[in-house]
């Protein structure tokens, strides 16, 4: 069983409103794992695990301090499967020894840091590495080379001699035996009330002044929510930064919140806008998804913001029977993590009338000026006498905006549309002649 001292630290939060020490969160994927490591593990480490490295990249003059969760900000480390806690010398920190370093996965164990790789080493970039004492596994392992984590860990290992200093534990003692070789099969660190901290503050060894603070391997889809104080040592003043919802002087930066799945694609092909459809027809909507990282476990359907049903393999389709109007269409694909993508939205006219009926109207119909900024006017010439006329503006969504009825026409009609009270986008009329209609698509400036 690993243990680690239990110290309470106050934090005084003096923050600086002219200068930002944080430059950014460099998340590196360190190494991927394939089946010779899987099977030479001590420890179980599924193919394909991913192990990340997460390194607090500060300015000049600056040391980090904490990584803390309170009330109003969660701190997280969660994944879709477990993390990955080597069983031979593996720790809640990176204790190893370089020499240790050598046998088995333990240079792939999870952990937390304030700057520490293993005993007497820092952790940093591989792309940093001068390539000098790199580790050679003397289990024949860790030697894969997939272009995904970069530099192999067989040229350079990501370690630099130095004295990083060690971790100290804030009310956080029993949510780190998540990482703990003894704890079994664990997804999630998270508190609300506790924070890993560098009593005198950590600095990076080089000059980029990068602080790793975490190494986690796993399988699973990976993600995190973090926030940080630091301190600048020139003015001894702190700065906090937190993922989301910053209070009084707290900084927001998104790079504290990450997840590794890479969300789905997907498009709908058919129907177009060009589409002539037919109400009461039944119409097959075709959608193209892919997942780069993973698969595609489902797709949904929607008509006017209305789930009409799901296909969950491909080709993505489903039969719809369609209605006379505007109906704007939209897909939602899934992937195997739970991600989700929306489709951008397809607007589709749903006539009465046939394709060759409708383009003889549309000869007889015309809008000015397009794009608009403030009036549009509607020109509408009938082919013979006493056409009933009227239309509708629609907004993108198939909303029904506005609705005027013109009466019974012989002659050409000009009619003016206020259209200063609408936000830019784009817009459609539908002009209805006689029960046939006509669709019209306009740019709002």
């Amino acid at each position: 069983m690993k243990y680690i001292t239990l110290c309470l630290v106050l934090f005084f939060s003096i923050n600086k409103g002219f200068s930002q020490g944080l430059d950014s969160i460099i998340v590196e994927r360190y190494y991927i794992s394939n089946i010779d490591d899987s099977i030479n593990s001590v420890g179980n480490l599924p193919v394909g695990s991913t192990t990340y490295r997460i390194f607090v990249d500060l300015a000049p003059g600056y040391k980090f301090q904490a990584a803390y969760g309170n009330s109003n900000h969660e701190l997280r480390f969660a994944t879709t499967t477990s993390f990955f806690n080597n069983e031979d010398r593996g720790a809640t920190t990176p204790t190893y020894t370089k020499a240790q370093a050598r046998y088995n996965t333990v240079m792939l164990d999870s952990w937390l840091s304030v700057g520490a790789a293993c005993a007497g080493n820092y952790g940093i970039l591989k792309s940093q590495d001068n390539g000098i004492s790199t580790v050679v596994n003397l289990d024949g392992i860790l030697q894969n080379n997939n272009p995904l984590a970069g530099i192999p860990l067989t040229t350079q290992d990501g370690l630099i001699a130095g004295t990083p200093q060690t971790v100290t534990a804030v009310g956080i003692d029993n949510e780190m035996q998540v990482f703990d070789a003894t704890s079994g099969f664990g997804n999630l660190f998270t508190t609300h009330n506790g924070a890993w901290s560098a009593l005198n503050g950590a600095k990076g060894p080089t000059s980029e002044n990068r602080v790793l603070i975490a190494q986690l391997t796993t399988n699973g889809a990976f993600s995190f929510e973090l926030n940080i104080q630091i301190k600048d040592t020139v003015s001894n003043l702190t700065e906090q930064y937190v993922a989301i919802n910053p209070t009084g002087n707290e900084i927001q930066n998104s790079g504290l919140l990450y997840s590794s799945n890479i969300a789905p694609t997907v498009s709908i092909s058919y129907p177009t806008p060009t589409t002539n459809l037919i109400g009461g027809n039944s119409v097959n909507i075709t959608a193209d998804a892919s997942d780069v990282d993973g698969t595609v476990t489902k797709v949904e359907f929607y008509v006017n913001a209305a789930k009409i049903g799901e296909d969950l393999t491909s080709p993505y389709e489903f039969s719809w029977i369609c209605v006379s109007g505007i109906d704007t269409l939209k897909t939602v694909a899934t992937d195997n993590n739970g991600a989700q993508t929306t489709s951008s939205f397809v607007v589709v006219n749903v006539g009465t009338v046939s394709v060759n009926n409708l383009v003889s109207l549309t000869q007889n119909v015309r809008i000015f000026p397009n794009p608009a900024a403030s009036k549009l006017s509607l020109e509408i010439v009938p082919s013979s006498e006493n056409r009933a006329t009227a239309y509708d503006l629609y907004s993108i969504s198939g909303a029904v905006l506005f609705h005027k009825d013109l009466g019974v026409i012989s002659t050409k009609v000009i009619d003016v549309i206020d259209i200063s009270k609408y936000s830019s986008g784009t817009y459609f009329i539908g002009i209805n002649i006689d029960g046939k209609t006509i669709i019209k698509q306009f740019s709002k400036k």
